[in-house]
């Protein structure tokens, strides 16, 4: 993944040579690092430039004055996003972000579209801070996340990722704010498109050398924006705003409360759009789709073969981020899965996409790998999408034997066993529901076993309240996904780690019994 670490400066020669060493130091070959600055009179930018000779993967925006930080981010962004680069990061240049955590940060952006360095999460915090500001940072953040109902921790930090497709698709020109309230707009409007994020934990330490731009006035003056970002946004909206204002279509304006399914037969050639209660599929509309031009599963880059099995949609694309061949939209689904990783299977951008070739919906077997619908209905399809929650499931061939999948027992009974065990710290029994190829966050199975040991000793109890249970079933795995409330205690009695999101297990069968192959965890729910 081709990376470019952004670092607005002004007034920093103390810190950047060393910070430009350091992070060199800490990222892959194909990560470069570009210093944003604003005509410091300290000499920083003609540092810069003289250390470019000896750092080839360095370059420079120079500005003209102090512009602030948001417009120098904006800069760095556009920068990034017009030499083809797949993540962008923000990062302090005065070493409070510490080059090594550029690691974990890299790591998170492969599987997650936005990464915060978090002070605020279990295992972050922060070094050399009076009182005062530890109120103010930590205040302000959880103020934020009152304010606007996202799950953010760390609304305020600066040491952030952020994939391509994020930053392209959220206007960066009408983004108004600048430092802390820089931060919590452009996070906000990250978490209402749903694109997933995760926070992990970093110790922030204060400046060493050099002065902080950071005072009261500024944070106050960014809380007092955060209702404006919660007043303006489409979530604070009615619907009939929404459409009087040309936002969205009075056809995209009805809401989906009841989760919903996309299930694609690829022996028929149809997409059939669903809503799932009760664990049964009730088939809202069907629409003829074109799959792969090569029969079969997907096993290789480049086969033109459909994927089988149970995905979600990733990413939501529009033009001009698009190429004209997609048509006026397309989805990117997150094939290879975990299932697929595990199994060794390869290829990419995959996607539900429209086109801009008519002839081709006349046909079956037209595509490099993607499932393919007309202009118009992929518009219809839109509303019933949730990025990151919303499954496509695929077939060779879909039956009836699939459409029921909350409705069998084997299924339902295995879950409520899994739970169950976890909640008590059965830890033997609790892992006897684990595959033997289980795979997950780079744990195998045995790592897993020691990892969960440790919390089960480490909290007194844990708690687990499972809401919004979804089933899905297909010939080679199921899935169940569900709203996890993870509540614990630690040995004193004290309150321990609390958690809700969404919990996604992929399931196979191992000797005639169910097992879980892998589970990840996200912010988003339903």
């Amino acid at each position: 993944m081709k990376s470019l670490v952004i670092v607005p400066t002004y007034n920093e020669i103390e810190n950047i040579e060393a910070l430009i060493r350091a992070v060199f130091a800490n990222v892959p070959s194909d990560t470069e690092l570009l210093i944003c600055d604003d005509g410091s009179p300290d000499g920083t930018g003609q540092l810069v430039e003289k250390l470019k000779s000896e750092f080839p993967r360095l370059h420079a925006l120079h500005r003209k004055g102090k512009l602030g930080l948001g417009t120098a981010y904006i800069a760095g962004f556009k920068y990034g996003l017009a030499r083809g680069f797949d993540a962008l990061i923000e990062m302090d240049a005065d070493f409070s972000h510490n080059p090594p955590y550029l690691k974990t940060m890299l790591a998170n952006l492969e599987t997650h579209d936005f990464v915060i360095g978090s002070r605020y999460v279990s295992g972050g915090g922060t070094v050399n801070w009076g009182l005062g500001r530890k109120i103010l940072s930590r205040g302000g953040s959880l103020y934020s996340r009152m304010i606007l109902g996202a799950p953010i921790r760390d609304f305020t930090g600066g040491f952030n990722g952020w994939r391509k497709n994020v930053l392209e698709n959220i206007s960066l020109d009408t983004l108004k704010s600048d430092g802390y309230s820089f931060q919590i707009e452009l996070k906000y409007r990250a978490f209402l498109k749903k694109y997933r994020f995760t926070e992990f934990p970093i110790i922030f330490e204060d400046r060493k050398v050099g002065n902080s731009k950071m005072n009261k006035g500024i944070v106050l003056e960014a809380l007092k924006k955060v209702w404006q970002f919660r007043m303006t946004s489409k979530s604070a909206m009615t619907l009939t705003a929404l459409v009087f204002a040309g936002m969205i279509s009075s056809a995209q304006a009805k809401f989906h409360s009841t989760p919903t399914a996309i299930l694609v037969d690829k022996k028929t050639n149809t997409l059939h759009v669903s809503e799932v209660k009760e664990g049964v599929y009730h088939v809202v509309k069907t629409y003829h789709a074109v799959v792969g031009r090569v029969k079969g599963d997907k096993q290789d880059e480049g086969d033109l073969k459909t994927p089988e099995g149970i995905f979600t949609f990733r990413d939501k694309l529009l033009p001009p981020s698009i190429a004209p061949k997609f048509g006026v939209m397309a989805f990117y689904i997150n094939y290879p899965n975990d299932y697929d990783k595990i199994a060794g299977r390869t290829g990419n951008s995959i996607m539900l996409h429209a086109t801009n070739e008519p002839a081709r919906l006349g046909k079956n077997y037209d595509s490099e790998g993607c499932v393919v619908l007309k202009n118009e209905e992929i518009k219809e399809v839109d509303p019933f999408i949730k990025t990151g929650l919303t499954p496509i499931l695929i077939f060779e061939e879909l039956t009836k034997d699939y459409l029921e999948p909350g409705k069998d027992p084997k299924l339902t009974d295995f879950f409520k066993s899994w739970v169950a065990t976890w909640s008590q710290k059965s830890i033997d029994p609790y892992m006897d529901h684990y595959h033997s190829d289980f795979s997950s966050a780079g744990k195998s199975k045995k790592q897993w076993k020691d990892y969960k040991s440790v919390l089960a000793k480490k909290y007194k109890t844990i708690d687990i309240t499972a809401d919004d249970v979804l089933y899905y079933r297909h010939p080679k795995y199921s899935v169940i996904t569900f709203t996890q409330d993870y509540r614990s205690t630690l040995a004193n009695g004290a309150p321990g780690l609390r958690s809700v999101g969404t919990k996604v297990l992929y399931i196979a069968e191992e000797e005639g019994k169910l097992k879980i192959i892998s589970e990840n965890f996200t912010n988003l729910r339903w």
